[in-house]
């Protein structure tokens, strides 16, 4: 089967030519529910969910729509194995096969802003925006069609991407939990009736992500009463006692810390172990406006608990894991950031120095990867796969005003996208191959979001690219033409004259420590086209002159000043040097002493100044006989 899914688009990831005859080629296209093309690319797996202006709607690879059609919804979600697809409208949320188009269920739910499925595709959770009258955290059961009733529902008002869904089920979803007001409640995850059947009392408890393998959940407690944020993990399977009695569960592991306003927990896919990325809304180091960040690692055994080892100081942009859950990936440290390989004991296994990069991704089957610098970074995608021992680089390419990327289903391909309202022109999605070499520019009017449909597991082997053809992808990724460059906008006047390159950052007319011109002389020269300069008026002229007389008084004053200083300063020195006044004053100086002792001979104890000064006498007195 995977032979047969990936085969129609395997030779355009690659940049071969078409490897079957072109009639053959659009039979294939005809029967997997496409139309013909010149170069054909559809595949079943390989289809892109597209978020335009005018609604939803899924893409082959290269661009060609499909008959998969998709309700009108701001907001949609895949199923984790690609099968479902769940479009929200303003009073219900549809439900469709997203092989075929067929609408599966239309459920009643009003005003959804967040979708969630099940690991098992069993309940669909949807949240609304809070409303007073009617509970807006609601749970459906897929099987119960178009006339399912929430078989959970709630009220919350408060809404995290970090911790969404606020319903979180092991993978198998025979365990669920919701973190409410300082408990942790776990539920059957296969039959919400039965309510709450074990709870987790946590004083403060802020967030609570469930392991995806084992009985484990990571819980955030934030700062609180001078007491330090705290994160912690549970082993869930010992909350009660045989007879149902909740008991006191110490934690596996736990870290505690201060400067911390919200945590995003990373789990890897085995459930071993967790990264969390603590964030604090202010620096107090006054290095960043964007305020301060740090990363801990624990394991779920309890055998470390710990600050990640990151030797830059500044943001974490970054932090992934390989979907085989053995590393995970960093890019940390003020721009250039550093991008690090850590193992899962939290120990350095490669570092890939520092670069203009701000995203990491692992392709699906932790093959390769790519390291990005996105967003207000020029784009480069450096791309690396995965050796016996470390990681090898590939290529480096270029991809302008992108804002993510995203590896395709088989990890053989990658996706980036330039979305509005980043950017209001030149919206469109790319595909690449692992090699660097663009497969595809598909361009919209208004294009808000693009990702890959997820495919289950079983379907793609993680295959990897010869290396023949990762030669052959090279050769046409250098034989490709080059961008081409955006000169910078000049206004019409200004057309034909000069380069009309302005930076806010530099001036190249600028000599480092001389200034041009005072900022007056500057300002001046900028006048309106066609205006007069009007003359002063009487009152006007009257006030200058009073500045101008009231400086001439405050300088002459100055000077008088200066002067009698200065004659001040000459008596001192004919003091200093005429012999006879000199004398006179070493002699006044020797009673004072002369007193001294004979206060100390009636019984005074001297201080240590006055110590001091008697022991002076005979240098004193050396000096009178010299003057005399």
């Amino acid at each position: 089967p995977a032979q047969e899914h990936s085969s129609g688009a395997r030779w355009l990831r690659r940049g071969w030519s078409a490897p079957v005859p072109a009639a053959e080629a659009a039979a294939r296209l005809v029967r997997r529910g496409s139309r013909p093309a010149a170069m054909p690319s559809y595949d079943q797996y390989m289809s892109v969910l597209c978020r335009t202006d005018e609604g939803a709607k899924v893409c082959a690879m290269n661009g060609l729509s499909t008959d998969v059609n998709i309700p009108y919804g701001g907001i949609t979600k895949y199923s984790a194995d690609g099968s479902l697809l769940a479009a929200a409208r303003a009073e219900t949320v549809a439900v469709v096969n997203a092989m075929t188009g067929e609408s599966v269920c239309e459920i009643r739910c009003h005003r959804v802003s967040a979708l969630a499925f099940s690991p098992n595709n069993t309940f669909l959770l949807c949240w609304s925006k809070p409303n007073k009258d009617e509970k807006n955290l609601n749970m459906f059961k897929l099987a119960d069609g178009s006339e399912a009733t929430p078989c959970f529902s709630v009220f919350q008002k408060g809404f995290s991407r970090d911790a969404w869904p606020s319903v979180q089920w092991s993978s198998d979803e025979t365990t669920a939990c919701r973190c409410v007001t300082n408990e942790v409640h776990f539920f059957d995850g296969t039959d919400f009736s039965k309510g709450i059947i074990d709870k987790l009392r946590l004083p403060g408890v802020d967030a609570a992500i469930m392991s995806p393998a084992g009985p484990c959940v990571a819980c955030y407690i934030p700062e609180a009463k001078g007491a330090p944020a705290s994160i912690a993990l549970y082993d869930t399977s010992h909350l009660t006692d045989p007879t149902g009695k909740s008991t006191a569960t110490a934690p596996l592991a736990r870290k505690s810390f201060f400067k911390c306003s919200s945590a995003r927990f990373m789990w890897n896919s085995t459930g071993t172990a967790v990264v969390v990325q603590t964030t604090s809304e202010v620096d107090t180091a006054n290095k960043s406006y964007y305020g301060s960040s740090n990363l801990h690692f624990l394991t779920a055994d309890g055998s470390y608990d710990g600050a990640v080892p990151l030797d830059k100081e500044g943001p974490i942009h970054d932090v992934q894991w390989n979907p085989n859950g053995l590393e995970f990936a960093v890019t940390y440290g003020f721009m250039p950031a550093k991008t690090t390989i850590f193992s899962s004991s939290c120990k350095v296994l490669q570092d890939f120095g520092s670069g203009a990069h701000n995203i990491v991704r692992f392709n699906a089957f932790g093959t390769y990867m790519a390291v990005c610098g996105f967003g207000n970074l020029p784009g480069d995608v450096d791309l690396y796969e995965r050796k016996a021992r470390n990681w090898g680089k590939i290529n480096t390419v270029r991809v302008s005003n992108a804002v993510d990327l995203e590896w395709s289903p088989d990890g053989l391909a990658f996706l980036t996208m330039t979305v509005a309202p980043r950017l209001r022109v030149d919206n469109c999605y790319k595909v690449f191959n692992a090699a660097g070499y663009n497969v595809s520019c598909v361009n919209f009017p208004v294009l808000y979001a693009a990702s890959w449909q997820p495919a289950p597991k079983g379907i793609y082997s993680g295959e990897r690219l010869t290396k023949e053809e990762l030669a052959k992808a090279k050769e046409l990724a250098a034989a490709a033409p080059a961008a081409k460059k955006v000169e910078a906008f000049k206004p019409r006047h200004l057309r034909g004259v000069g380069s009309g390159n302005f930076s806010l950052s530099k001036d190249d007319e600028d000599l480092k420590g001389k200034a041009k011109a005072a900022f007056g002389a500057f300002r001046s020269k900028q006048t309106v086209v066609g205006a007069e300069f009007a003359q002063p008026s009487a009152s006007a002229k009257k006030n200058a002159a009073k500045k101008a007389a009231k400086k001439k008084r405050q300088e002459e004053e100055a000077a008088a000043a200066a002067a009698a200083e200065a004659a001040k300063l000459k008596l001192s020195e004919q003091v200093a040097t005429d012999p006879a006044k000199k004398l006179r004053n070493l002699k006044k100086k020797l009673k004072q002493i002369e007193d001294l002792e004979k206060k100390v001979a009636d019984g005074l104890a001297p201080s240590a100044e006055q110590q001091a000064k008697l022991a002076g006498k005979d240098a004193l007195l050396g000096e009178i006989k010299e003057l005399e």
